[in-house]
Order: structure tokens, then C-alpha cells, then sequence
């Protein structure tokens, strides 16, 4: 599943959408940035979900007549762990819980994040910061999901979108796959901008 992703932003706000190949709104992501606080809130439609979770019943954001569910919120710290806030605060960890490392920092490096999936695997992004390109691997180092940035201009040999490839194998676990990669990704930005949290 090749999710193209489209980007706006405004002095308070950078806003994602991921579209499927039909031109459907999947994922929409908020980063919300001011000089107290930086968060990042992460929305599914309720029409590309197989079903509605139990519990559901309004969504959390209704636009362009498109009906969202809040799946995440990404909750920035620049002298704590990062938090992570799962299906609107139902339940709540720190980076160092949700990515394999424990508690010491040090047992990761900036160019990995290490996470269980829902099936009991091990997955690892692998952070190339030289080409904005994180990727996703299984345990046996094949590739998962790729995420790969806009090619713009008349020399780029194929203009388009960034976009975020999803293998088939692991669509089951979509929404932690872009939970993860809004993360990893604001890594990248951070050291690119030089300061936590822009996203």
C-alpha cells in the first residue's frame, strides 16, 4: 500500500494528509507548534478503517465531510521522554517504553528505533540522515516500509509527492507503522531544524 503524502503549513501548524492510490484521505497528521508546547496528533478516517474501534461513536474531527478518529498524540519534551498518548489518552508511554532500549537512552542509537509490532516481531527503522529516507525492517533485515520524500523540480528524473510504502504483510499494524514513523521522522527534523519537537 503506497501512501502519498501531502504537506501544508501555516506558523502554528504543519499538516499532513496520507492518500491511498484512489485520491482517499487514510491518515492525517497535526503538528501543532508553539513556543510552550509540541504536539503532534495523528488521525485515521473512520472509512478506512475495517471497523469502527468499539467505543467509537463521534468522530474526533470532522473535515471536507470526512470523519476522523484520533489514533495518537505525540506529546514532545525537550528535558523528558517523549509521550505518547494511544486512542484519544486511553493509554499512555514514554519513547523509552514504546521502543526497545528500557529506561537508558544509550541502548539505541539516533539511527534506529526498535519497536514490538501487534504479531510479537521486532521491527527497526533505520534512519538514513543524509537522504531523509527512514525505513522499516522485520527481524529477518527485510524492508517493511519505506518512506520517501517529494522529488520536485524539472530535473528530477520522476516528479511526485513524497510517500510512505506499506508491504502488504504488515498493513494489519498501519497505524503503528505511521504512529512510529511521525517520530522517527521528527528525529530527522529536529536535527535538521536544530530543536526538539518539530514535530
Amino acid at each position: 500500500m503506497k501512501l502519498s503524502i501531502n504537506q501544508s503549513s501555516s506558523l502554528s501548524k504543519n499538516t499532513r494528509h496520507f492518500l491511498t492510490p484512489e485520491g482517499r484521505t487514510m491518515y492525517k497528521i497535526d503538528a501543532q507548534i508553539n513556543l510552550t508546547t509540541r504536539k503532534t496528533h495523528i488521525y485515521r478516517t473512520f472509512s478506512s478503517m475495517p471497523e469502527v474501534p468499539l467505543g467509537v461513536t463521534t468522530p474526533d474531527l470532522v473535515e471536507n465531510g470526512e470523519s476522523y478518529t484520533r489514533i495518537a498524540t505525540i506529546e514532545y519534551h525537550q528535558t523528558k521522554p517523549t509521550i505518547f498518548h494511544f486512542e484519544a489518552g486511553k493509554e499512555s508511554c514514554s519513547e523509552h517504553d514504546l521502543f526497545k532500549g528500557g529506561k537508558n537512552p544509550l541502548n539505541y542509537t539516533y539511527h534506529s528505533r526498535e519497536f514490538v509490532g501487534p504479531d510479537g516481531e521486532t521491527y527497526t527503522w533505520k534512519i538514513q540522515v543524509s537522504s531523509e529516507t527512514p525505513k522499516l525492517y522485520n527481524r529477518m533485515d527485510e524492508e517493511v516500509a519505506a518512506y520517501d520524500r517529494a522529488h520536485l523540480g524539472v530535473l528530477s528524473p520522476s516528479p511526485g509527492p513524497a510517500t510512505l510504502d506499506i508491504a502488504t504483510s504488515v498493513e494489519h499494524m498501519a497505524n503503528l507503522i505511521v504512529i512510529t514513523w511521525a517520530f522517527v521522522y521528527g528525529l530527522i527534523e529536529q536535527t535538521r531544524e536544530g530543536f526538539v519537537g518539530t514535530w
